[in-house]
């Protein structure tokens, strides 16, 4: 597969650079979230506006643990920085509008996104500054986001700078993502409104009760053949 790396939209976000190995997935960036939801179709996003706030999070929250969160969508996870936690920022502490969700400890670590189905495409998230204690500096502050894809394609690395009062990153690929992490170098990360595509694969239980539909469904098949042929 050949590279393409391509740049859609402006504004407050200012992509520094893209490191892109030879032969990885066809990204295209995105630095406005209209833009974004327009290539990216039907998008699921997840506002953390049912987590308490003020929380300090030690574990993975998913739908099935949604932990501090009355919720978390399902067929995405949020995951600590390995040996650290996450935080639920109330609106205003990180320059956010509403609740956000960063790394609390240690800093310059990833917050670690994880998704559970096989075929999502796009993601994007609104980046926030967080100095410590929700502080902010001049100028944009130098974040990373590394994308590790499904089939074995190499990583995509962005670099990025998110300004004061936030800055928007989405991208689309052509390959479908595994993870990400998105770490501010010189600080803590914090994200909000995360949008992923497509909606994820039925959980354990909706399996259960499809292929107690498709056994329903060949029983009244064999039945009907049995009718027929007497």
């Amino acid at each position: 597969m050949s590279f393409k790396f391509l740049v859609a939209g402006s504004a407050a976000l200012a992509l520094v650079s893209a490191a892109l190995p030879a032969a990885a997935a066809v990204t295209t960036v995105y630095a406005d979230r209209a833009a974004f939801d327009a290539a990216a179709g039907p998008l699921t996003t997840e506002t953390f506006e049912s987590c308490a706030v003020n929380s300090q999070v030690n574990a993975t929250l998913s739908a099935g643990s949604p932990g501090v969160c009355g919720a978390i969508v399902p067929g995405v996870r949020f995951a600590p920085p390995p040996g650290g936690q996450n935080y639920v920022a109330p609106p205003g502490q990180t320059g956010n509008p509403t609740i956000a969700f960063g790394v609390n400890s240690p800093p310059y670590e990833p917050l670690i996104v994880d998704f559970t189905g096989p075929d999502t495409v796009a993601f994007g998230a609104d980046l926030f500054q967080n100095s410590g204690a929700g502080g902010q500096t001049p100028g944009a502050a130098p974040y990373e986001v590394t994308v590790h894809f499904l089939g074995g394609d190499p990583d995509a690395v962005f670099d990025l700078g998110v300004i004061s009062g936030g800055s928007f990153f989405g991208f689309t690929s052509d390959t479908a993502i595994d993870s990400l992490g998105i770490t501010r170098l010189d600080g803590y990360a914090v994200i909000d409104d995360a949008s992923f595509t497509p909606g994820p694969v039925p959980e354990p239980a909706s399996w259960a009760l499809m292929l107690t539909g498709f056994g329903g469904l060949g029983a009244l098949l064999r039945r009907r053949g049995t009718a027929l042929a007497a």
